[in-house]
């Protein structure tokens, strides 16, 4: 394998010396380079995965709420409608938009 600047330091007399580079290394500056152009990696940053976290979490709070309240709303004789709602209410108040 040839590196930049590798310098031939012995030939043979009266042969017709040829090289090929059939590899490069990629560990030089310049080789880190040409893969960064070549394999160009996709960043992906965690604020979108911890946000999404972040709303199922909220999700679940209101969920729990939502299970706190459920008794109360069906003793007063509140209908299937209004429950309903009231469940809904809970999700858009905890999960922002």
């Amino acid at each position: 394998m040839l590196y930049y600047g590798t310098e031939i330091i012995k030939v043979q007399q009266n042969t017709d010396n040829i090289a090929l580079v059939y590899e490069t290394g990629f560990r030089t500056q310049k080789g880190q380079l040409a893969r960064t152009i070549l394999f160009i990696c996709e960043n992906r940053f965690t604020f979108f995965k911890d946000s999404l976290n972040f709303i199922k979490f909220n999700l679940v709070i209101s969920m729990i709420g939502f299970l706190i309240s459920l008794p109360k709303l069906i003793k007063y004789d509140n209908s299937i409608l209004e429950i309903i709602l009231c469940g809904l209410d809970l999700v858009t108040i905890t999960i922002p938009p």
